[in-house]
């Protein structure tokens, strides 16, 4: 599959020095030792997202199937099928999940950085020399250690979602494609939209670079395999789905696609609403995009590259033209900026070369570990920097946790519904019932069309708490608060109505509980539960600073 014309000579093993020969020891190694570094600091990268999937698969080993409450409506609210199911058996032992799911991202790391490794070193001999030399194979280190000291990296891996994961199988699809194994390349692309929906461009791309090679002689076979490994698993699950689920697409199409945020006000963001979220992602990957770009005409030579690079098009294209990209959320553009390191292969070998006879003084350095030093030293540099977006969640995360122990020792509290937006960590811990004002986990929301819907639908179901998110006082002397609006879904910027809606009169504010925004906890006094929530919060308060009193009134 690589398509060049120059053959790869392979050196003998015992030619070469130690890091040369065992290559995929030594990544395991480094990975290993990078964890380990960020490991203190890996509760800052959990996203509430995390325990949606968690409840999913919780609910699953329980033996009461893909719901997002016990007995309630069979519910997509995720979009990482085949993620979720892993993660089921761990459940069912009584495993903790987020260490488990942490450990996981930890191994997918590693194996996505040997497969880096594979695709890019039989590239670079081809390029170089003609062979694997210790040249060849010191680049490839370098890259490949480079993805391991990418910050973004390790967020995703210590995330607990499924990012790391889906970057591991496109990669061993691409490693499957570049050795000529088709069926396998299939395989890998089909188990990665079942971990996420977009890897379903994988398998096209695969299937049209190797269709369009010269060498190809049974463009018939290609589209056989094409067919059994690919195609036909995906007709499987899709009829699955629309038997179980009653439809073909999950929630967070319907809530982040249909209901889409309102329009730019400028005619670019009409027109590309991601375009702001995609170039900050480019700027902040120069260092990766200037050696891709430098090496341009052998990525369209060799067809591993030449998929890597339509992957890289084709995903940035439909993120421009989505709102599913927002500033933060690095998982999506992970399976990129991991592809990135591959399709900066030929480029970074071309400037090593370049480099080859630098001086220092008296020392003289090879290329590769010029670069090498350069793009460390740039990457542990910014390190630093990088580990602020989620860092500040690290404090945020016990709120959560310490709300859901006191929910959960309140009696019957599996008969308690809760109605919150954050449809996490709070629901998975405190092991109440929830309706999901977004509408990810709550199927009638997710088809709402109108924000009166939603008010509508949740007023119905007389929820025993609903959580209404403050503005944080700037005065401790203030006695009325603004409701936070630039939240997800319909409601996200009409909590007022539901606050000014004429069943909301019969709940009553019983305490205030400080996050990234101030959560109001109001209870219904209809609720058989009442006194018990009203209690338990009482008591609460008069322990914990952290429960006030809610303010005198809101706006």
């Amino acid at each position: 599959m690589l398509d060049v014309t120059t053959k790869v000579e392979v050196p003998k093993r015992d030619e070469l020095p130690f890091v040369a020969r065992n290559s995929s020891f030594v990544l395991v190694t480094i990975a290993l030792l990078v964890g380990t570094l960020w490991w203190p600091v890996r509760m800052g990268y959990v996203l509430d997202d995390t325990y949606i999937t968690f409840r999913y698969s919780q609910h699953v080993a329980q033996g009461l199937g893909i719901v997002w409450n016990a007995g309630g409506a069979h519910t997509e609210g995720y979009t990482n099928f085949l993620y979720m199911l892993l993660l089921v058996p761990f459940s069912a032992l009584g495993s903790n999940l987020l260490l488990v799911s942490q450990l996981i991202g930890v191994l997918a790391v590693c194996l996505s950085a040997i497969a880096i490794y594979r695709i890019i070193l039989p590239v670079l001999a081809s390029i170089q020399t003609g062979s694997l030399s210790l040249f060849a194979r010191k680049v490839a280190l370098v890259i490949s250690v480079l993805f391991l000291l990418d910050p973004w990296t390790w967020m995703n891996a210590y995330s607990g979602l499924e990012s790391s994961v889906f970057v591991m199988l496109l990669l061993f699809a691409l490693w499957a494609f570049s050795a000529g194994r088709l069926n396998a390349a299939f395989v890998f692309a089909t188990l990665t939209a079942l971990v996420r929906p977009e890897g379903a461009l994988l398998g096209v791309v695969l299937l049209f670079v190797a269709l369009f090679q010269k060498q190809v002689e049974d463009r018939g076979a290609t589209v056989r395999s094409f067919a059994a490994y690919f195609v036909a698993p995906l007709i499987l699950y899709a009829l699955w789905k629309l038997w179980y689920f009653g439809n073909l697409l999950p929630n967070s199409f319907y809530v982040k696609v249909v209901q889409s945020a309102a329009p730019s006000q400028t005619l670019l963001g009409r027109i590309f609403p991601g375009y702001g979220t995609i170039g900050r992602f480019y700027i902040r990957t120069l260092i990766l995009v200037i050696p891709a770009i430098l090496g341009i005409r052998a990525i369209w030579r060799i067809p591993v590259l030449r998929s890597a690079l339509l992957w890289c098009v084709l995903l940035s294209t439909f993120y421009l033209f989505s709102h599913l990209l927002q500033a933060g959320y690095g998982r999506f553009t992970l399976s990129i900026e991991a592809i990135l390191f591959c399709l900066a292969a030929p480029g970074a070998g071309s400037i090593a070369r370049k480099l080859s006879c630098w001086r220092l003084g008296a020392l003289r350095m090879s290329g590769a570990t010029v670069l090498g030093i350069l793009v460390i030293a740039v990457f542990v540099a910014a390190t630093g920097f990088m580990r602020i977006p989620r860092g500040w969640l690290k404090s945020d995360r016990d709120t959560y946790l310490e709300v859901a122990t006191m929910l959960r020792a309140i009696p019957q509290h599996d008969s308690i519904t809760l109605a919150w937006a954050d449809a996490g960590e709070l629901p998975y811990y405190s092991e109440l019932r929830h309706i999901d004002p977004v509408g990810l986990n709550t199927n009638e929301i997710a088809h709402a069309k109108y924000v009166q819907q939603v008010i509508d639908f949740i007023v119905e179901k007389k929820p025993d708490l609903i959580i209404l998110p403050l503005i944080p006082r700037t005065n401790t002397q203030d006695t009325c608060q603004s409701i936070f609006e630039e939240g997800h879904g319909l409601i996200g910027s009409q909590y007022s109505l539901l606050a000014q809606s004429p069943e909301f009169r019969n709940y009553v504010p019983i305490a205030l509980v400080p996050y990234l925004y101030e959560l109001e906890f109001f209870v219904d006094t209809r609720s058989p539960h009442y006194s018990d929530i009203a209690r338990a919060f009482q008591e609460r308060i008069a322990t914990d600073s952290n429960f006030q009193r809610p303010p005198k009134c809101i706006e």
